[in-house]
């Protein structure tokens, strides 16, 4: 869908021309890659009428600033990087990108630490040079990266060389690398090479069928859920809504109880820092207080990157 879109926005010139000239590297690449990929194309494998394909991609492209939004829906299903991709270059050619209206990349609210709110833990800077895959990536890993984490697939090779140093275990939440990572057949091989692989899931998965351990967890809707950026300055809640079934827990919950048997353990020191919910990990990651809770937010957001942006 998204290619088919992409399609329709360069064939009728509808992207922002200055954005793409300014900002985005390899769009004579992509025009020429999405020349196949047409509505009649997208039609067959999504279902929806052409005509619907080309109005929705016009839409998108003449009535912005415009916003897209993506969840687990897209994140679980299969070629789900690409796909991810995709949509992501939909985003950069009409100029959605850090704009009101648009994808935002915002400063954290006052208080809060502008690399991103955090919990009072981490790795030292030091560590994090060593994550996987720092060396080629740097933008995606290492303590200069956008995102704070190891590179997949430079982690998947890894564990399966146990190069540049061995990895023993992994833990997947709210994901199922199976279908969602590129190269299958070498995630299954990476799960088969560690130790331990623990899943915690709402539903069965292809994932869950390797796991040595799965954790039933709660949907967002089931508890005061919260999720933190790892690679900008933001955080959101949801307060909880309806009751979980049976025994399911929610999945920051069974990481608060890893790390205190880590400490009584003695694999890592005891933070000052001490969370028992969702709530408290707020008000630590927004020391001056009165900034958020489960009502809403009380302080406006700013973007260093475009003078457009919302204030």
């Amino acid at each position: 869908l998204a290619l088919a879109m992409i399609n329709v926005i360069i064939k009728e010139n509808l992207y922002d021309e200055e954005f793409v000239n300014n900002y985005c590297v390899g769009f004579d690449k992509l025009k020429e890659h999405v020349q196949k990929y047409t509505p009649e194309w997208a039609s067959e494998v999504t279902t929806l009428s052409v005509d619907d394909i080309v109005k929705v991609a016009r839409m998108y492209a003449t009535n912005g600033p415009a916003s897209y939004r993506g969840n687990n829906g897209l994140c679980q299903h299969s070629n789900s990087t690409q796909a991810c991709r995709a949509f992501a270059a939909l985003i950069s050619i009409c100029g959605n990108v850090d704009i009101k209206g648009g994808n935002r990349l915002p400063q954290g609210p006052p208080g809060s630490d502008q690399t991103g709110p955090k919990p009072g833990v981490g790795l030292d800077r030091e560590t994090e040079k060593l994550m996987m895959g720092a060396d080629r990536f740097p933008l995606w890993a290492g303590a200069d990266a956008i995102m704070k984490n190891p590179h997949n697939p430079s982690l998947l090779d890894g564990m399966i060389h146990n190069e540049p140093y061995p990895v023993k275990a992994w833990i997947v939440f709210w994901n199922n690398p199976v279908m969602t990572y590129a190269s299958s057949q070498k995630v299954i091989e990476a799960m088969k090479k560690v130790d331990f692989l623990m899943v915690m899931a709402y539903t069965p998965s292809p994932t869950s069928d390797l796991a040595d351990l799965i954790l039933p967890i709660k949907h967002i809707y089931e508890y005061n859920f919260m999720m933190m950026s790892s690679y900008g300055s933001w955080l959101s809640t949801m307060p909880k809504l309806v009751d979980a079934p049976g025994e399911c827990r929610d999945s920051f919950q069974i990481f608060h109880d890893i790390a205190e048997k880590m400490v009584q353990k003695g694999f890592v020191e005891k933070n000052k820092a001490t969370f028992k919910d969702a709530q408290a990990l707020i008000d630590n990651a927004f020391p001056s207080g009165g900034l958020m809770d489960y009502d809403g937010l009380y302080f406006s957001i700013t973007s260093p990157n475009r003078s457009d942006a919302i204030s």
